[in-house]
């Protein structure tokens, strides 16, 4: 049986400056088994740190960090009102994000890119999903503010936001072939700025507990 389509069902993020904590509210509906995904850029710091019990996809550092792990909901996770992301010292800036995923079949494949300090406006990296009927991520961070996607690009989901000198927006489309998607952010930041592109796909013959690379397949076991 095909598995289901991946859908971002909501979003959180929060953009915040000077601090060793960066708290985001907890997606609302959250349920045992959805896919958790944690996006976080942030500038000045020795280290960062997820939730307990969440597992690495990328872990860029030091000083100019891009992370994203990942967890299958748990019961707790489901009464969970936000979820803490620890760094090593103060930063200049930070900003995080949440995506409770749904629809994402245990296994499952995700491929990610990213690049920093590219010149404003960004076309987010180009990123082939691994399988059709995917979900495409997109989104950027900068230390002043990001805006929209193009209107032809417009995701399903929006959040755009400003915290002082922190910002990040993120977007996220289903795709039904796994052709390349790319997506558009118009930036006005300055100092380091990031953008990314993620594709998560079903892969159900992959093994039940296992992480690769390039694509990361990735199991609850893991």
């Amino acid at each position: 049986m095909a598995s289901p389509v991946p859908e971002s069902a909501t979003i959180a993020e929060v953009a915040t400056n000077d601090a060793t904590t960066i708290v985001v509210p907890a997606p609302s509906g959250i349920q045992v088994g959805d896919l958790l995904l944690g996006i976080l850029s942030a500038r000045l710091f020795s280290s960062v740190a997820p939730p307990a019990g969440w597992l690495t996809v990328i872990y860029s550092g030091p000083n100019d960090f891009h992370c994203i792990w990942y967890k299958f909901a748990d019961a707790s996770d489901t009464v969970a009102s936000d979820f803490t992301f620890t760094l090593g010292n103060p930063f200049m800036y930070g900003v995080a994000s949440v995506h409770r995923i749904s629809g994402a079949a245990n296994p499952l494949s995700i491929s990610h890119t990213w690049d920093k300090d590219s010149a404003a406006p960004y076309d987010c990296l180009t990123i082939t999903p691994p399988a059709p009927d995917s979900l495409f991520i997109w989104g950027c961070a900068c230390a002043q503010h990001s805006q929209g996607p193009t209107t032809s690009n417009k995701g399903v989901e929006q959040t755009d936001l400003s915290g002082g000198f922190a910002s990040m927006s993120t977007y996220a489309l289903p795709v039904a072939s796994g052709s390349a998607q790319t997506g558009a952010i118009i930036t006005g930041g300055f100092l380091t700025k990031t953008k990314f592109s993620i594709a998560i796909a079903p892969a159900p013959s992959a093994p039940a507990a296992s992480l690769y690379r390039s694509p990361q397949i990735i199991g609850a076991g893991v």
